[in-house]
C-alpha cells in the first residue's frame, strides 16, 4: 500500500516532454477522428505539459466550441492509460488558437 502512494506520488509530479506528447495527439486522431460541428471538424494542434501538481496539459484547438465532452473525456482517458495517470488528477486547459487576418499578418512574401 505504501508504496502505491509513493508511485502515485511520483506520477503527480512527473513531466512529459512535449515532443511525446505531440506524437501522443497524432495517434489519438488516427484512433478516432475529432467531431465536426456544422461542417467544420475540430483539430488538435498541439499539446503540452505546463505544470505538475496536479499534472497540467494545454491542448491547442482551432476551436474550443468545436470539441465535445465525450472527446474531452476520450483524450484524458488515453492519457491516463499511455502515462500511468491512473488516479491522478489532470488538469486539460483547451486553448484555442486565434486565427490572424491576412492583413495583420503584414506584407505577403509573394
Amino acid at each position: 500500500m505504501l508504496t502505491e502512494t509513493i508511485a502515485l506520488g511520483d506520477r503527480r509530479i512527473a513531466r512529459i516532454p512535449t515532443p511525446e506528447l505531440n506524437r501522443f495527439v497524432g495517434e489519438l486522431v488516427q484512433m478516432r477522428q475529432p467531431p465536426a460541428k456544422q461542417g467544420h471538424r475540430l483539430k488538435l494542434l498541439y499539446l503540452a505539459q505546463i505544470g505538475t501538481r496536479p499534472p497540467r496539459f494545454a491542448l491547442q484547438v482551432n476551436s474550443r466550441a468545436r470539441i465535445t465532452r465525450d472527446y474531452a473525456y476520450f483524450i484524458e482517458n488515453q492519457m491516463r492509460a499511455r502515462y500511468g495517470l491512473d488516479g491522478v488528477p489532470i488538469v486539460l486547459d483547451l486553448v484555442e488558437r486565434k486565427q490572424q487576418r491576412r492583413s495583420e499578418r503584414g506584407p505577403s512574401l509573394r
